[in-house]
């Protein structure tokens, strides 16, 4: 038999095989691969001797030698590869290369080069013959120097000729043209008190107030007095940076800018009940905001400030849920194991709540499997001020 036959023997997951062709072997395979193919082969020898059997045989007779043969493939035409050799020969026709002079084989009597090199020669050649059987002589108007073109053009010989012939000629011409490039200009001083120079400047320089120097030098002094006069944009005093501090507090409850660029990201579930708590509720709710205990911060995911309650919804992933993941689980985004993010969470949750603040956790399986008790609970809770 061709076909590799199943063995009673199982492995976990897979099974045996057997091939009675050439050598009795055994190889493993998976259910996958059962349920996809109907025949098995244990090697390729197999499989083209199986293929081999079924296809049909076709009896030929050879153009070349015309003796009769037999193949498995119905457009062969030869019963061998020397046959064919010797069949193409004889088309081919024995030429002279133009060039090099080198006698070789080609299929066309057009053909006259025998390689890439004698063919781009060859083709420069005929494009030098072209031109001196068309082309004609002419004069020039300037120097009266012959030249051959095929066509006459303008009647200089070179660029040069045509440029200086126009300047003699035609110079309203060019006055025209360098007027309409040249705009108008108005005389202005140097915008540095201390210089008296002027200058040329554009009118929508005017228009617009814009500061003009004559030099380099001006430009540089006028910046430094500007400094010296105004200390505060460059260095500033501990009076402005309180301000700042208590601005930036005020509207974004950061003390720094710096703390402000740095990029917090909040998850899809999360957005839907921050979403829906602000168009149900009335009261003030920030979204990833900081909150500041001893010199340190910490993220609330959402919270209200009016009665200090703070929600932390908590991924499954990112919070290894102990229903899901083990304690010796190792977390390759946070670099962590579960243990120590269970660790982290709960000693954000034990500083929180001595500062005062409510902590309402919600798991990401529990809003997916019941979302209206879970948003009603938060509701009630933030009414009532307490958890419920």
């Amino acid at each position: 038999m061709f076909l590799c036959k199943i063995l009673n023997n199982s492995i976990i997951n897979r099974y045996k095989f057997e091939c009675d062709t050439f050598q009795i072997k055994t190889h493993k395979k998976r259910i996958n691969d059962l349920k996809s193919r109907d025949k098995h082969f244990c090697n390729i020898r197999c499989y083209h001797s199986y293929r081999n059997k079924n296809r049909k045989l076709f009896n030929k007779t050879c153009l070349a030698c015309k003796n009769n043969f037999s193949t498995r493939i119905n457009k062969r035409k030869y019963c061998s590869q020397i046959c064919s050799n010797n069949s193409n020969k004889i088309k081919r026709h024995i030429c002279n290369c133009i060039i090099c002079n080198t006698t070789f084989f080609a299929v066309n009597t057009l053909k006259k080069a025998c390689s890439d090199k004698c063919e781009k020669l060859h083709f420069k050649n005929k494009r030098k013959i072209l031109k001196n059987k068309s082309s004609k002589e002419f004069f020039c108007k300037l120097c009266n120097k012959k030249y051959k073109r095929l066509y006459r053009g303008k009647g200089f010989c070179s660029h040069g000729c045509s440029r200086n012939w126009f300047l003699k000629n035609n110079k309203e011409t060019f006055k025209k043209s360098n007027e309409k490039r040249k705009k108008e200009r108005y005389q202005i001083k140097c915008s540095y008190n201390l210089c008296n120079n002027t200058i040329s400047v554009l009118k929508r320089f005017i228009d617009k107030k814009i500061n003009r120097y004559c030099s380099k030098i001006c430009s540089g002094n006028a910046k430094s007095d500007f400094m010296k006069a105004n200390p505060t944009c460059k260095f500033l005093s501990e009076e402005t940076k309180r301000k700042i501090e208590k601005t930036t507090f005020k509207k974004y409850g950061v003390k720094n800018g710096y703390e402000l660029a740095k990029h917090v990201t909040s998850s899809k579930p999360q957005l839907e009940i921050f979403n829906i708590l602000k168009n149900k509720l009335n009261n003030n709710i920030l979204k990833n905001h900081r909150v500041y205990l001893n010199n340190k911060f910490y993220i609330a995911d959402i919270i209200v400030p009016d009665k200090n309650i703070i929600i932390e919804f908590n991924g499954s992933f990112w919070h290894c849920d102990p229903f899901i993941y083990s304690p010796n689980y190792f977390n390759k985004k946070k670099n962590l194991f579960s243990k120590e993010i269970w660790e982290y969470d709960a000693k954000k949750i034990h500083n929180l709540s001595k500062s005062g603040f409510k902590i309402l956790i919600v798991w990401e399986d529990d809003f997916k499997m019941r979302k209206e008790n879970t948003i009603n609970r938060l509701i009630k809770s933030i009414n009532c001020g307490k958890i419920l």
